[in-house]
């Protein structure tokens, strides 16, 4: 997909300087700038260069609709490396996380945020990859 755009090679250097610094765990980019320049397809060319590079890429890009929805981001995020984490979780951890991603029969409403949050934070600390 690189190789496709065209003219904003001074961004794509910096997402390679950025990817490619060796440093791992969690990380963030921002790309800003004004509607219509550009910055979904340099967002794509990203993920498809982190992954490239060995990283892990956890995406979500809910539509508009499914804005208002609980914990929607966090089921796109974690959808494909969700059973590689839940063993790394305690009992209470792993059904807040469970029933916040529909998993289980935990009603919504029976969510425990406080139980939900340490168990996003135990999850996005450890890699599915490398087993940290």
């Amino acid at each position: 997909m690189t190789g496709e755009i065209v003219g904003r090679e001074e961004e794509l250097a910096s997402l390679r300087s950025f990817l490619g610094s060796g440093e791992r765990g969690l990380r963030g980019l921002v790309l800003e700038g004004e509607a219509g320049i550009g910055k979904s397809t340099l967002w794509a060319a990203g993920v498809e260069m982190a992954r490239e590079c060995g990283h892990d890429a956890l995406v979500s890009r809910p539509a508009e609709v499914e804005l208002g929805l609980p914990h929607v981001v966090l089921a796109d995020l974690l959808e494909d490396v969700v059973d590689e984490l839940l063993p790394y979780l305690t009992p209470p951890r792993r059904q807040a996380l469970q029933g916040a991603l529909l998993l289980d029969r935990v009603p919504e409403h029976a969510v425990d945020p406080r139980a939900l949050g340490v168990a996003i934070q135990t999850v996005s600390r450890r890699s599915p990859r490398t087993g940290r």
